[in-house]
């Protein structure tokens, strides 16, 4: 697999690097920000309804 940080700053150990600004104690926010739309494309990329996961059903129980 490859490695991919989301920092405000590179490192030698990142594969991928997602630049974000620091954002002092919001940064855990600004950065899920970023995985979020990359989860979204790779989703879409891969032909999977984002809104619809697969096995949804066996974790969340609706009523």
């Amino acid at each position: 697999g490859y490695i991919i940080g989301v920092s405000p700053e590179n490192n030698s150990v990142f594969d991928f690097w997602i630049k974000v600004p620091d954002a002092g104690m919001a940064s855990p926010i600004v950065s899920i920000i970023p995985i979020q739309i990359l989860a979204y494309q790779l989703a879409v990329l891969r032909q999977n309804n984002p809104d619809m996961p697969r096995n949804l059903a066996k974790s969340v129980t609706v009523k």
